[in-house]
């Protein structure tokens, strides 16, 4: 996600090379990336510490060599992390790694939300689960993940009415990360109607694609955090998911009534043995069909396009805009940007439509047209 994004918005010409004509400033890092190539040779102890002193001499360099940055206190400034967690590999540093306004003072230590709290995050999935993301400050975006092997995605114009109503309730597949995982598997292991696999289901992608089962289940990934490529699977293979995460913010919140189109369960629910079979058949054929129709009709704007290239940083000459524009996953996570920002007038009081099943985005933002959020960024 640290690279997808830029390219994805450069390709649509939001990215711009003159600072004045900027409202925002992306700030480009490999983070992530830094951290996980340090894990092939080292462990977290090592690789924690590491990506903080890189982290540190980044942003210092940002600060101090821009001018833009001490305008604003970093306020129009924007980071990308590739997952929800992204800011805990940096939580706290030594003064002394930090560019402070006031000089060091040795011995103390600040979150780096306190440090560069006024920027923006956006990362995959937001958790309200810990401290690193911020409800009113952050963008929660969708995860980067490849349709799986063997799934087929559904024609734009599937008709929900054809499918056959599955007998299989729920269905999951994927390893014992976290207490949560391993307490809902308990909680389901003697229903044949709900298929837990906790290990890698060969037919993972025909099953998620093919209406296999009602609902398939997003549940907490590695050790409790919420990020999990597994939403970004589902949706795409055409699955009515099963959301199963307390305390999480959706990416397009404002543009999507996810309700529509996704089954909500908390996790004490479904750790409850019975209980999320209970549920699931509670959800009527007709409603079932209404919601896998409704995720067939958005699930573009939850697909990224492939990356360009593997380089994570773009050319930095800005190439025309898109023709036509691509309403991406990328595309959309713009649009939310700028509506959360509240930086354009244009994302403001807009009524829903009248679509008698109900409007897809919600009444806050409806807009399908890219000039209203034209203003760029300047990609540093």
């Amino acid at each position: 996600m640290e690279w997808v994004l830029p390219q994805a918005w450069q390709r649509l010409g939001l990215i711009t090379a003159d600072p004045s004509q900027a409202s925002l400033f992306l700030v480009p890092h490999a983070a992530d990336a830094h951290f996980h190539e340090c894990l092939g040779y080292g462990n977290d102890q090592l690789c924690r510490p590491a990506t903080q002193r890189y982290f540190a001499a980044l942003v210092r360099h940002v600060i101090h060599a821009y001018p833009h940055w001490n305008r604003t206190g970093g306020a129009d400034h924007v980071f990308i992390f590739s997952h929800d967690g992204g800011l805990a590999l940096f939580d706290t540093a030594a003064d002394e790694e930090w560019p402070w306004a006031e000089g060091p003072r040795p011995g103390l230590e600040r979150s780096i939300r306190e440090v560069i709290g006024r920027a923006t995050f956006m990362q995959p999935l937001g958790s309200r689960r810990h401290g690193y993301y911020s409800s009113a400050l952050d963008v929660p975006i969708m995860p980067y993940g490849s349709l799986p092997k063997g799934a087929q995605l559904p024609a734009e114009g599937d008709d929900s009415a054809a499918v056959p109503f599955p007998d299989i309730l729920a269905y999951f597949s994927g390893g014992l990360h976290g207490r949560s995982r391993r307490n809902i598997s308990v909680a389901v292991a003697n229903d044949p109607d709900v298929q837990f696999f906790a290990r890698y289901d060969p037919e993972y992608g025909a099953h998620l694609s093919r209406a296999y089962a009602r609902f398939c289940m997003h549940l907490p990934g590695f050790a409790d955090i919420v990020w999990s490529g597994r939403i970004a699977h589902i949706a795409s293979a055409g699955c009515v998911p099963v959301i199963i995460i307390d305390d999480l913010d959706l990416p397009l919140e404002r543009l999507l009534e996810w309700r529509s189109f996704a089954l909500f369960v908390s996790e004490a629910d479904a750790s409850t043995p019975g209980r999320l079979a209970e549920i699931i058949r509670a959800v009527p054929e007709a409603t079932w069909r209404g919601m896998r129709r409704r995720l067939l009709q958005v699930r573009r704007m939850l697909m990224y396009e492939p990356p360009a290239t593997d380089s994570p940083f773009p050319l930095q000459t800005p190439p025309l805009p898109a023709d036509p524009v691509v309403r991406d996953a990328a595309y959309w996570a713009y649009v939310d940007l700028v509506a959360r920002r509240a930086m354009w007038t244009a994302v403001a009081q807009v009524a829903p439509s009248a679509d008698a099943e109900g409007s897809l985005l919600s009444p806050v933002v409806q807009t399908r047209d890219l000039q209203a959020f034209r203003p760029p960024f300047r990609w540093w």
